[in-house]
């Protein structure tokens, strides 16, 4: 490395103090630089892993930053987590944080609207999710009963089923048929 003479003669008028102080700010700035890149690089290795996923589960959540609101963005596989800030909650954040756009396996969601524009990928909705509709259903049209107590039952069953060394491996099923008032079968 070369050094100017006049660089040398103003780090010594300034004392030694400040001199460390000048090259600890030149390595401060240095590891900011080299660690924030590495910071990038593992954010994209994350975003890849998860949008090669053959299953992601995403949600968004509201969050107060600096006073202002905004959304924290999750996409999620068994292993992965990607979380990221926007001041949006629609499709314009999702397709600007850019792991749901170009995913392709199936999508775990809950009902809002803007997953549904995605196109590429298949689509499903959390069970508790689907169980508070179902309680919804059932509580203010008492008539759907014989369908949606068979069908709650069958998805607590299957949200238990890891949990029971006899039902792993099973496939749960329910049949809806129609006719004189609708009917649910379950079986696992």
């Amino acid at each position: 490395m070369i050094v100017d003479r006049n660089y040398i003669f103003t780090l010594y008028s300034l004392g030694v103090g400040a001199v460390f102080r000048h090259f600890q700010q030149i390595e401060q700035e240095r590891a900011a630089r080299i660690f924030s890149n590495k910071l990038i690089m593992c954010e994209q290795r994350i975003k890849a892993a998860v949008r090669n996923s053959t299953v992601v589960g995403a949600d968004e959540t509201g969050l107060r930053v600096a006073g202002t609101g905004g959304r924290v963005h999750v996409a999620k596989t068994d292993q992965l987590t990607h979380l990221a800030y926007d001041g949006r909650r629609g499709k314009a954040a999702m397709d600007e944080i850019g792991i749901l756009p170009q995913f392709s396996g199936t999508l775990v969601r809950d009902g809002y609207l803007s997953y549904t524009r995605f196109e590429r990928c298949w689509h499903t909705l959390y069970n508790a999710h689907l169980l508070r509709d179902l309680v919804f259903i059932e509580e203010t049209s008492s008539g759907q009963k014989a369908w949606t107590e068979p069908l709650a039952k069958l998805l607590l069953k299957i949200k238990e089923a890891p949990r029971q060394p006899g039902l792993r491996g099973q496939q749960c099923w329910i049949q809806v048929s129609r006719g004189p008032g609708p009917r649910a079968t379950t079986g696992c």
